[in-house]
C-alpha cells in the first residue's frame, strides 16, 4: 500500500483531466523523493537530511529498525518535503544555511521540468487521433513517478522497453549479491577456485559498466578492453 500510495499519490487518473495544483504538487513531491544517480540528482529526503548531518539511508534503516529517534526525524524530513513547494521545509526543523544549494539547484531545475510535463494535457486529442485511425506517438508505460519523462500522458505506450534494462537500482543490487558472493568463496577456501571465472565474473560486475543516456537508457558498455587484457593475462 505505501508503494502504491507513492506511485499513484492522487489515486486512478481520469482521462483529459488535468491534474489540480495540489495534485501536481504531490507527484512533484513523490518525483523529489527519489535519487537519480544517473542524472546527477540528489532526492530531497537526502538533501534535508544532509543539513542534519545524517545519511537518508541510515535513517531508513533506523526507522525501519524502531529507532524512535530515526522514526521521528524521518516524520519531520517527511512532512518538510510534503510542504507545497514554496516552504520545502521549515526554520525549526531544519538549518537551511547549510544545505547544499547546487544539489537544489539541480533538483530544482529537474523539478521545474517535470512541472512542464505533468501540466501538459494531449489526452484527449491523442484519443480522438486514434479514433479517426491516426498516428500516436509511442512512449514507454512505465510511472511518471520514477521516470517522469514518460510525460505528458497521451502516447501509445509500450510495456516493456528493453533499452531501460538493467536499471541503475538492479546494476546497484547485483553488485552488492556478486561481491558477497566473491567474498563468501574467498573465506571459503581462501583462495580462487576456478581463476578465469572468478575473474570473469568480478570484469562483468566492476569493469562492464553501462553508460546511461537520459536517465534510463543504457548507450553501450565501457570497460571492455580492461576485461580482456586481465582475461588474457590471468587464463592465457
Amino acid at each position: 500500500m505505501e508503494i502504491e500510495s507513492r506511485l499513484l499519490p492522487c489515486g486512478l487518473h481520469v482521462i483529459g483531466k488535468p491534474p489540480s495544483a495540489m495534485e501536481a504538487v504531490a507527484t512533484l513531491v513523490n518525483s523529489a523523493a527519489l535519487n537519480r544517480p544517473e542524472d546527477g540528482i540528489s532526492s530531497l529526503p537526502a538533501i534535508l537530511a544532509e543539513t542534519l548531518g545524517r545519511d537518508i539511508e541510515d535513517v531508513y534503516m533506523g526507522s525501519e529498525k524502531g529507532i524512535l529517534r530515526d522514526v521521528e526525524l524521518l516524520r519531520q524530513i517527511t512532512e518538510a518535503s510534503r510542504e507545497p513547494l514554496l516552504h520545502l521545509w521549515s526554520e525549526a526543523r531544519t538549518r537551511r544555511d547549510r544545505a547544499d544549494r547546487e544539489k537544489l539547484r539541480v533538483l530544482f531545475k529537474f523539478l521545474g521540468e517535470c512541472l512542464k510535463r505533468v501540466g501538459a494535457d494531449n489526452e484527449l486529442r491523442s484519443l480522438k487521433q486514434a479514433l479517426e485511425g491516426k498516428y500516436i506517438k509511442p512512449g514507454p508505460g512505465r510511472d511518471s513517478i520514477r521516470n517522469p519523462k514518460v510525460l505528458p500522458t497521451g502516447k501509445n505506450i509500450h510495456a516493456l522497453d528493453p533499452q531501460a534494462i538493467p536499471t541503475t537500482a538492479a546494476l546497484q543490487s547485483a553488485k552488492v549479491v556478486v561481491d558477497r558472493l566473491l567474498e563468501r568463496q574467498r573465506l571459503k577456501t581462501e583462495e580462487v577456485r576456478t581463476l578465469s571465472e572468478t575473474v570473469r565474473l568480478d570484469a562483468r560486475t566492476k569493469l562492464l559498466n553501462p553508460k546511461w543516456y537520459e536517465g534510463i537508457l543504457p548507450s553501450g558498455y565501457e570497460g571492455v578492453r580492461e576485461i580482456e587484457k586481465r582475461l588474457t593475462n590471468t587464463v592465457g
